[in-house]
């Protein structure tokens, strides 16, 4: 007896073995990254904010910055990214509102969800929390149009209509999302204690932590906004006021979350855990994904995509020129990037991408080239240099025959161009 519950004991432990070893290896198939890639990029984790660093920095330190070496470039990419994405999203948003209003939806909260796949320490994430409320404003989004036209609709004036901003940063480098979340513990510990000092004064705002928890600091005084500037503070604030000057039926949130996981795992999670997102962004992550996935990376993203949703890419083209900027200038002769931050076989072309994007039914609308000049520490636009791009495209996964808004959309890339 004992014999053959040894026995059995081992067949049902082999078993096991080949379930994990199957599981492992679809998990392997899966992910759209190796593992080369995350350990070079956890040995930055330290360097991720280096420009932020409040302790005393050294005279190299302070030389790397003036160059704009290593992360320096990709701080100084914010607001070129940035505006690209705004610009891009805005006639796809009212698109959207037109089609809510026609429809008479009388809902009055509006989501936007995004997504910032490969978030690193949160650079791009961090800018988009403390600039998207600019934005709006600037945008007419919460005073314009169509928001008198709910009132309108309702022949009554509405008591609040809110906007909610949810900006989910993902990567695969557990160290790289550590930093980002204590960034985000920072913040709220900073909040609390000008919280706890407030007194009357004309600012107003809501602050948001990484779980979603709110501190509402009504009627603080300035310093409030002054102190929290370099954290979003001055954002939420000071533009809270001036909505609430503009049109005092309005309400904006904005949160930010981290996640530490690939892409696929968000796919693969269950239906009810599963979100699907407004805005996608792919920035400078697709040149470190293997040949061999970069088709699997494409569809995961457009299976994260809500219909109409705008999926934006930058990356490095591929070609002589850019090879002998990137890698040969950048990475050998000058030493601004690190050696083997890249890799040329890995640097996919515009075309390509486009081509890659069109088996997902995601549709290019715009593609912008710049160069990034080191010591001056901008982007600017080029025609004629293709090394670095930006590309936006929108997921046309919309009902059969209604092909309408994304008509309107492909029309207005000449516009959004300009």
């Amino acid at each position: 007896m004992a014999l053959q519950l040894m026995y059995k004991f081992r067949i049902d432990g082999g078993k096991v073995q080949q379930m994990n070893k199957r599981f492992l290896s679809n998990q392997y198939k899966n992910r759209t990254f190796d593992e080369s890639e995350k350990s070079f990029f956890d040995k930055l984790h330290n360097e991720w904010w280096n420009d932020k660093a409040e302790e005393k920095q050294t005279w190299y330190d302070i030389l790397n910055k003036i160059v704009g070496k290593n992360i320096h470039s990709l701080h100084d990419y914010n607001k070129h990214r940035f505006n690209f994405i705004c610009k891009n999203y805005e006639f796809i948003f009212f698109e959207k509102l037109k089609e809510r209003r026609e429809s008479k939806e009388k809902g009055k909260e509006i989501k936007i969800n995004i997504l910032d796949v490969g978030c690193g320490g949160g650079i791009l994430c961090e800018y988009m929390k403390r600039n998207f409320f600019y934005f709006l404003l600037k945008s007419d989004m919460i005073n314009g149009e169509w928001s008198r036209g709910y009132s309108e609709h309702e022949n009554k004036k509405t008591s609040m209509n809110t906007v909610e901003i949810n900006i989910h940063g993902i990567d695969i480098s557990k160290k790289l999302i550590e930093v980002a979340n204590k960034r985000q513990e920072h913040e709220v510990e900073e909040i609390q204690k000008l919280y706890n000092k407030g007194e009357e004064g004309e600012y107003t705002g809501t602050y948001y932590n990484s779980e979603g928890a709110f501190f509402n600091a009504e009627k603080t005084k300035n310093i409030l906004a002054e102190k929290l500037e370099e954290r979003g503070g001055k954002i939420n604030s000071r533009c809270n006021k001036i909505a609430w000057k503009r049109n005092n039926n309005w309400n904006v949130r904005i949160n930010l979350r981290y996640q530490n996981c690939d892409i696929a795992d968000l796919v693969n999670s269950s239906d009810e855990d599963r979100k699907k997102y407004d805005i996608i962004i792919s920035s400078e992550v697709i040149e470190h994904v293997p040949n061999e996935k970069k088709e699997k990376y494409v569809k995961y993203i457009s299976q994260l995509c809500n219909p109409m949703a705008l999926v934006v890419f930058t990356s490095i083209n591929k070609n002589i020129f850019s090879y002998i900027y990137t890698i040969l200038l950048a990475e050998y002769i000058t030493g601004i990037m690190k050696k083997g931050t890249h890799e040329y076989d890995k640097f996919i072309e515009t075309e390509e991408l486009n081509d890659l994007c069109s088996l997902f039914n995601i549709k290019n609308i715009i593609t912008e080239y710049v160069i990034y000049i080191p010591f001056i520490r901008d982007y600017f636009l080029t025609r004629r240099m293709k090394l670095l791009f930006l590309s936006s495209f929108v997921y046309r996964g919309v009902e059969k025959g209604d092909t309408h808004s994304v008509g309107k959309i492909g029309r207005r890339a000449s516009y959004i161009e300009r």
